[in-house]
């Protein structure tokens, strides 16, 4: 069985307080920090040779295996999250990246 390697602390907590959450949508403060991976992302996958389509698909699917690792490592890495959330991390990452290719296009 896995131990908590990193425990809960106050910016963790600070960080899991809910902004918005109803039945059907859950933000968090950590949102902020995948709206800014989502850019980040932008600029790592903008200066390949893919497809704009590409570019989409492949950002969706790092994304997705960013949320599988943080599942897979519950109580190690991360804290357990509701899949409500899980689903908005993803699409507030590609809002992000999506802001950025409006803004300075795919390559």
């Amino acid at each position: 069985m896995l131990r908590q390697i990193i425990p809960e602390n106050a910016a963790s907590e600070f960080l899991s307080i809910n902004l918005i959450k109803t039945k059907f949508v859950e933000i968090d403060i950590w949102s902020f920090t995948h709206l800014i991976g989502g850019v980040i992302l932008f600029f790592l996958i903008n200066f390949t040779r893919f497809t704009v389509t590409n570019k989409f698909i492949a950002a969706f699917v790092l994304l997705v295996a960013y949320e599988v690792l943080e599942f897979v490592f519950i109580g190690v890495f991360f804290s357990n999250e509701t899949m409500l959330n899980r689903i908005y991390d993803i699409l507030i990452a590609m809002i992000g990246f999506a802001i950025m290719f409006m803004i300075f296009g795919g390559n």
